[in-house]
């Protein structure tokens, strides 16, 4: 049944992409256009940022996996169906999730949280510098069915509009800057 679900999904949301992906009605506020093109000015601004101003530990610093983690990213804009563009932030995540969890070692038996993740992922999405992420993110929360954002794939799209939230509002005293 979900098998069948995905697959009408993707065959009416490929059928009605530009419309509904470039169309007035994807934005609900007249001002979320203007948080898109904000948010890519931000990312612009903020490519300073390494990962020492986000607090992230030394010992999970890997700029390869991350750069694997942020080309995942990068895919939604490969895709027109909502479920497929999630799935690009959710193979992000488990990059991410990967990485954290060879980091903590053998001997720690404690699982990676958010508080290990979400600086990690804020960078990622720093540094993919992905076309029309805000676009893509009312795009997945306008179109893609609300139960399928309950799990794994929910943490990781409430993660991304969170770091897009990080972007949009940061400041100096928010981060570790000299």
């Amino acid at each position: 049944q979900r098998e069948a679900k995905d697959g009408l999904e993707k065959y009416v949301m490929t059928k009605l992409y530009t419309v509904a992906f470039n169309g007035e009605g994807l934005y609900d506020h007249p001002d979320d256009e203007e948080d898109g093109r904000q948010l890519a000015r931000r990312m612009r601004i903020l490519t300073f940022i390494t990962p020492k101003h986000l607090d992230i530990k030394p010992a999970i610093s890997n700029e390869v996996v991350w750069q694997i983690a942020g080309d995942e990213l990068r895919r939604m804009n490969q895709y027109t169906a909502p479920g497929d563009k999630i799935n690009c932030v959710l193979k992000c995540s488990s990059v991410i999730f990967s990485v954290l969890n060879l980091a903590r070692g053998s001997d720690d038996t404690s699982r990676p949280g958010a508080d290990d993740f979400l600086p990690v992922f804020i960078y990622v999405v720093l540094r993919a510098k992905v076309e029309d992420l805000h676009r893509n993110c009312e795009y997945i929360k306008k179109y893609r069915n609300k139960a399928d954002l309950n799990s794994k794939a929910g943490y990781s799209f409430v993660s991304l509009c969170s770091a897009i939230e990080f972007i949009l509002h940061c400041e100096a005293d928010m981060m570790s800057i000299d």
